[in-house]
C-alpha cells in the first residue's frame, strides 16, 4: 500500500511569493495583496498479485495468476483573493483486475 500527500502553496505565477510584491511598477512595487494559492493533493494506492509457477524441469511449463489494484486521489486547491479566485476539490478511484497466463509444452525431450 502506497500513500501519499502534497500541499501547495505557490501563487499565481508558480512559486511561493507574492507575485504582486514585485510586479514592475516599481522595484519592488510594495502592493502586497496577498494572492496565492494552497492544497493538497493525496493518492492511496493498493496492488496485489498471486502467482502459481510450474516447477522449471517439467515438459508443461506454466505460469498463472490474479492482478488487482486500487487508487484513490484526491485534490483540494484554493486560490485568491484577488486576480484569479478559485476553489475546488475533486476525486478519483479506480480499480483494475487481471486474469494472466502462459504456458509451454515441450513435444519432444530435446
Amino acid at each position: 500500500m502506497t500513500t501519499g500527500a502534497c500541499w501547495t502553496t505557490q501563487d499565481q505565477d508558480g512559486n511561493d511569493s507574492h507575485f504582486l510584491l514585485y510586479y514592475p511598477l516599481a522595484k519592488p512595487s510594495g502592493i502586497d495583496s496577498g494572492a496565492y494559492q494552497y492544497g493538497y493533493f493525496h493518492a492511496n494506492s493498493v496492488t496485489q498479485e498471486f502467482r502459481l509457477t510450474s516447477p522449471h524441469d517439467q515438459r508443461l511449463r506454466y505460469v498463472t495468476g490474479l492482478w488487482y489494484a486500487r487508487n484513490a486521489l484526491d485534490r483540494y486547491l484554493w486560490k485568491g483573493p484577488v486576480l484569479n479566485v478559485n476553489e475546488y476539490w475533486t476525486s478519483s478511484d479506480n480499480t483494475n483486475y487481471a486474469l494472466f497466463g502462459d504456458g509451454t509444452l515441450d513435444l519432444t525431450d530435446s
